[in-house]
Formats: structure tokens, sequence, C-alpha cells
């Protein structure tokens, strides 16, 4: 997101969730993370990471990313998906950009025969998913090591 409010603040750090993996391998830019196969639609994701305050592009940035399959499973919730199916590391380049190959998010439901569903039920809320990637991005120590950040990013449908 990019931004000119001097109000802005970027999204906190928040717990990681089940889903995400400290294994996922490191991939080079421009290469996919569909390692399966799939019914969803191949997707060019890109962007630049930027310093939230200087606006400048970051190079070297860690850009770790996965996300559910289209079928709305993560690869080890799935006994026909390898491990690492849909997750990977990669750092910007010297311009602060990133590239790869993805799958177009998609909504999913959430399980509905165990205690999360009781859970929601009991809340009154849905067990919709909307369509999501997770992202995790991190610099290397700098003489400002807080320096928030911004990504900007688009999803390009590929054939």
């Amino acid at each position: 997101m990019e931004t000119d409010d001097p109000k802005y603040q970027p999204t906190s750090a928040a717990i990681l969730g089940p889903f995400w993996s400290p294994n996922a391998p490191w991939r080079q830019l421009g290469d996919s993370i569909i390692q399966d196969d799939h019914e969803g639609q191949v997707t060019y994701m890109h962007g630049i990471i930027r310093d939230l305050v200087t606006h400048e592009p970051i190079p070297n940035v860690t850009f770790d990313m996965w996300q559910a399959s289209s079928n709305g499973k993560y690869d080890f919730q799935d006994p026909a998906f390898t491990d690492n199916n849909l997750r990977g590391k990669f750092k910007t380049d010297d311009k602060g950009e990133y590239r790869l190959y993805c799958l177009r998010p998609t909504a999913y439901s959430l399980p509905t025969d165990g205690p999360s569903y009781k859970f929601l039920q009991a809340v009154d809320r849905h067990p919709m998913r909307p369509a999501h990637i997770h992202l995790m991005v991190s610099q290397p120590i700098s003489k400002h090591p807080q320096e928030p950040f911004t990504i900007s990013s688009e999803l390009t449908h590929s054939n």
C-alpha cells in the first residue's frame, strides 16, 4: 500500500498462525511457488517493497509467502501435495522489486467438523475465509532496524 497519509500505521506483526513454515524453500525472483497439479489460475505477482517514510525501494529484503491451493488446503493438509507446495522465500533485487508466480487466491471454508467451527458458531461467525495470500517481510539488520516499510503489489492473471 502506498500512502502520503502521515497518520498511516503499517500492519503490525501478528501471530503467524498454524500454516507458516520455517522450511519454505528459497526461490529465485521470477520462479513459481506452484509445485503440484491444481485447478486454480496461475497468477504473476510482482511489486516493490519501499521504506514507509522515504518511499525509497529497499533492496535485499526477505519476502516469505505462502498460500492455500484452489481447494482451500495448505500443503500439509492435503496428501496429494508435496512439501512446500505454494510456499517460497525470495529476496528483493537492488530496486526493491519482487516477482513470482503463484495461484490466484480463492475464498475457502474452514473445516466444519471440529472445535474451531463450534467456536465460530458460538460467536455467530461463518467459516468462510476471504481470498488471501500470507506474506512475511523482513529486512537485514541495519542502522534503522525498526524502519517500517510498505508493500506495493499487483496480481496479474497468466494463461
